[in-house]
């Protein structure tokens, strides 16, 4: 990726900053954001390495929706080799995203 596609990207997703009504989600192993401006709303699918972060502090990742949940950790039945990713509210992603 040259530096104009990156400025393209960058002028893309200014929308973002300042925007009202997030939503986050997912299906499967792609994320999504919902989100509204002034005047229009938008969807953003996510099927890529990302993170959010605030700041410097790093809020979620795509990684996460691959890693068992807290709830499912602290489970006695909890079994790391017959653990399912996909099943929601399972996974650290859908926990981030009912805490958020």
């Amino acid at each position: 990726m040259n530096q104009n596609d990156v400025s393209k990207i960058n002028n893309q997703l200014k929308v973002l900053i300042d925007s009202q009504g997030l939503t986050f989600g997912r299906v499967a192993a792609m994320a999504w954001i919902n989100f509204k401006t002034d005047n229009s709303e938008y969807a953003l699918h996510l099927q890529c390495c990302f993170r959010i972060r605030d700041n410097h502090e790093i809020l979620v990742t795509n990684t996460d929706m691959f890693e068992p949940s807290d709830l499912v950790l602290n489970d006695l039945k909890y079994n790391p080799d017959t653990f399912e990713w996909d099943v929601q509210g399972g996974n650290k992603f859908d926990e981030w995203v009912k805490s958020s």
